[in-house]
């Protein structure tokens, strides 16, 4: 009877957990997370796209308030320090 050394059972443990933990190329749906195989899609049904479009028209809009906040703002102190400075 052969005695298996440490090195070989080493060896055969590495090779089993190798097979066991490959994780194939996948992506997860942004919307309910579940695994979509095709890793050119972003969600994984027609309802998770009608969420997934409203949620993105939404933060666009946000983005854009945003912006019109930001000019807004910088027009206003122009106006306000052109108008210190020339009143005086």
């Amino acid at each position: 009877m052969a005695a298996i050394t440490h090195d070989e059972k080493s060896q055969k443990i590495r090779e089993q957990s190798t097979e066991k933990n490959y994780i194939y190329p996948h992506r997860h749906c942004l919307i309910c997370g579940k695994m979509i195989e095709d890793s050119t899609k972003q969600v994984c049904s027609k309802r998770c796209q009608e969420i997934y479009d409203l949620r993105m028209k939404k933060a666009q809009r946000r983005r854009r308030f945003i912006i019109y906040i930001i000019i807004y703002s910088a027009a206003l102190f122009f106006v306000m320090l052109f108008a210190s400075v020339f009143h005086a």
